[in-house]
């Protein structure tokens, strides 16, 4: 597939582009290849402001099993820059996601997830200038994830039609995550109000094998299951110059939630063996329940 680049141009606007190319390659296994590359893409209205481009898009993915939704996958996306003027200007650069499920070494009916989207400038009215996520999910059950990918054309087919069956899919759903292992570990990097600030949170899940109804899920059993890990650091000086200082941060700073140390503002919860400890301190869990 490919479109040779191309020009439009009126009295009112111009469309500038550069053109693109694909491909997709499948075997007699149904392993798959997709590669796709579209360059430029300008557009302006003359006699004002309004202008939009895109600096192109580069896509790359493969598969073992196109047919398989847990079939080893490896997906890319890159966009070197987008930029906009009028209305709402912005200028992002350095966009870029990753993709990719694996086997999990945890078993042979569970499966590795990874992803990280990031965007390395961000230059606009919002006090955002950067944003880096990356999540991976591991010892994800099998079952789990064909049973979310059959639940979302279920619900669209049935809502409001058959809420009963809804509802027990439902159920059968969180009894396969609630028996089953689930590792969860999310960063998060942002530059806002020009200070650099990161949230790394870890969840554990043991899992409840033995459990055999919801009903009769223990909330103490479930505890000891758990471990949870947050830290949250934020830039002092950025952080309380901002709005969000007063209302979201300070109160926090009072009640010993947050803590300052070393120019930054930072958060340390974990939770393990049934203990929950904030910024050195026990926190008893039965105010919560």
């Amino acid at each position: 597939m490919s479109m040779d680049p191309s020009n439009y141009v009126d009295n009112r606007a111009e469309v500038i582009f550069g053109g693109l190319s694909g491909s997709m390659v499948v075997d007699a296994e149904q392993a798959a290849t997709i590669d796709f590359s579209m360059e430029h893409l300008r557009a302006r209205e003359f006699g004002t402001s309004n202008s939009f481009q895109i600096a192109g898009i580069k896509l790359e993915s493969s598969t073992e099993g196109l047919n398989d939704i847990l079939a080893p996958t490896v997906a890319m996306l890159a966009i070197p820059a987008i930029d906009s003027n009028g209305a709402v200007p912005f200028n992002i650069s350095e966009i870029s996601a990753d993709y990719r499920l694996s086997p999990s070494p945890a078993g042979p009916q569970q499966v590795d997830m990874y992803q990280k989207i990031s965007v390395a400038s961000i230059d606009s009215d919002l006090p955002l200038g950067s944003f880096h996520w990356t999540s991976e999910m591991n010892e994800v059950s099998s079952e789990l994830v064909r049973g979310y990918y059959n639940f979302l054309p279920a619900m669209q087919g049935q809502l409001g039609s058959n809420s009963s069956q809804m509802s027990q899919f439902g159920q059968d759903m969180a009894m396969e995550a609630i028996k089953n292992s689930l590792v969860m570990n999310n960063e998060i990097l942002a530059n806002v109000y020009d200070g650099d600030h990161s949230v790394d949170l870890l969840i554990d899940w043991e899992g409840l094998p033995q459990l055999a109804d919801i009903s009769a899920l223990d909330i103490n059993e479930a505890l000891a299951a758990l471990t949870v890990e947050l830290t949250v650091s934020m830039d002092e000086t950025a952080i309380m110059t901002s709005p969000a200082a007063l209302e979201l941060v300070d109160p926090y700073l009072q009640q010993g939630f947050l803590e300052v140390e070393n120019g930054r503002i930072m958060l340390v919860a974990t939770l393990r063996d049934s203990e929950l400890v904030v910024n050195g301190d026990v926190v008893p869990l039965d105010q919560f329940f």
